[in-house]
């Protein structure tokens, strides 16, 4: 008696991808669409990556620091009262730093270079250092100084890039940015004078270095944390407003919430 032949079904691992060719080692073969796009994903994920690492890092270092310190009984009212204001300034210099750099990045974007990774990096070596110098006043204001400096030279690397074709050949948007950029290298040349005056007279007056420290410190940090944010949102406001957008509402509304507050 003849057997019927019998159809055996493959096996998952015999099964074979239902594809009209095989993938090979170039997945993406590089074209100049291709590097565009590469160019235009990588350079806000790549700047806001290294930002995001580099300040995590200099705010758990200032932590570290500066709680000790501060709960140190030893240490004088003046100390602990500097030691609140260097921190204070360390923190506004973080903030400020991860805002600019998301904000520029939402407006601008280049073909990344070399600098591109040496300028962030510099500003964080910038923003980590002063924390390990809290209690060392004279090389916290010279520090502290160089990393305002720095941060001026970031906004004239941004400057320096700064073309029509960034802004589809709106020339006065591009020369509303470049004002802000100015304004900004001009506050951080501010803030530079302030740190040099300030290091030179707790060079000669160690003994008020403490309450000097103090008002410098709380100065710096309104000229950074308010003056540089409020020239900011004013200009990106604007920016945002031509193109028809609206960055905030005017006024609270709750109707998306569904709770209605009482009168």
């Amino acid at each position: 008696m003849r057997e019927r032949p019998t159809t055996r079904l493959p096996e998952p691992h015999e099964q074979q991808p239902a594809v009209a060719e095989k993938l090979t080692v170039a997945l993406e073969p590089l074209d100049r669409s291709v590097l565009v796009r590469r160019a235009v994903d990588i350079f806000p994920a790549g700047y806001l990556t290294i930002i995001s690492i580099i300040q995590g890092v200099a705010l758990s270092v200032l932590l570290a620091e500066t709680v000790p310190l501060v709960i140190d009984g030893g240490r004088g009212t003046a100390a602990v009262v500097a030691t609140f204001a260097q921190a204070l300034l360390a923190f506004v210099t973080i903030v400020v730093v991860a805002y600019e750099y998301l904000w520029f990045t939402t407006l601008m974007r280049w073909v990344p270079t070399f600098r591109d990774t040496v300028v962030p990096l510099l500003l964080g070596v910038g923003e980590i250092v002063p924390a390990f110098l809290m209690e060392r006043w004279t090389a916290w204001w010279v520090v502290m100084t160089i990393f305002i400096g720095l941060g001026g030279g970031a906004y004239l690397n941004t400057i320096t890039r700064l073309r029509r074709e960034l802004f589809a050949g709106d020339d006065q948007i591009r020369r509303r940015i470049s004002g802000l950029l100015w304004q900004l290298v001009g506050q951080c040349a501010a803030g530079v004078l302030l740190g040099v005056a300030t290091w030179q007279v707790v060079r000669a007056w160690p003994g008020s270095a403490a309450v000097v420290t103090t008002i410098g410190a709380t100065a710096l940090a309104m000229l950074i944390g308010g003056w540089m944010v409020f020239v900011s949102e004013r200009v990106l406001n604007e920016v945002f407003e031509r193109h028809g957008i609206q960055r905030r509402p005017l006024r609270p509304t709750w109707e998306h919430t569904g709770w209605m507050p009482r009168n």
